[in-house]
């Protein structure tokens, strides 16, 4: 993973918690719309509702 916005995957593991940061990683397939500027990341996920 990529270091962005000052995060890089071992960082965001701490922050989000082991439990969460692993769920995420089984929604990477579902996202779309991803978009990155210098100051945020967001991103829309598809499941049950967008």
């Amino acid at each position: 993973m990529r270091n962005t916005l000052g995060f890089g995957e071992d960082k965001l593991r701490r922050l989000a918690g082991s439990r969460s940061f692993d769920r995420g990683l089984g929604y990477l397939s579902s996202v779309y719309a991803l978009e990155i500027t210098e100051r945020s990341i967001t991103a829309t996920v598809d499941g049950t509702d967008a």
